[in-house]
């Protein structure tokens, strides 16, 4: 075993113990396990699912916690039950869709995708050749 690895049983600096808050993507997460091999999605839960979860039981199969509109938040003490709701997955798309924005916005995020788009496909050209 090499000198700078981890000795079985020792702890990276970055491990924290479960309960740790911390912010991802804007959004608040708990640690709520600590298994090594286990993605972040395992060790890691939105606080407001939790809350969810605590007061009603287990999300069901094909819907989603999500805050109500305006009620995005990390601070742990206004997540409560009157800030989060339960929507089904395709709710959830028809609320995220591009037909909501005024034709404006549509417009802007649409050549904004295609100039996305055309900078990857680039990349990936100059990619191939180097």
């Amino acid at each position: 075993m090499a000198e700078t690895q981890f000795k079985a049983g020792c702890r990276g600096n970055k491990w924290v113990p479960i309960g740790t808050h911390r912010i991802r993507d804007g959004y608040l997460q708990r640690k709520v396990s600590d298994l090594p091999k286990a993605s972040p999605s395992v060790n890691w839960r939105c606080v407001h699912e939790l809350v969810w979860i605590e007061a009603h039981g287990p999300v069901p199969a094909g819907h989603v916690v999500v805050f109500r509109p305006g009620c995005r938040t990390t601070h742990l003490a206004r997540i409560t039950l009157d800030t989060v709701e339960l929507v089904s997955r395709s709710e959830l798309m028809a609320r995220n869709t591009i037909q909501n924005l005024p034709a404006p916005i549509k417009a802007v995020t649409r050549l904004r995708a295609a100039l996305t788009r055309q900078i990857n496909k680039r990349a990936r050209t100059e990619e191939g050749s180097a």
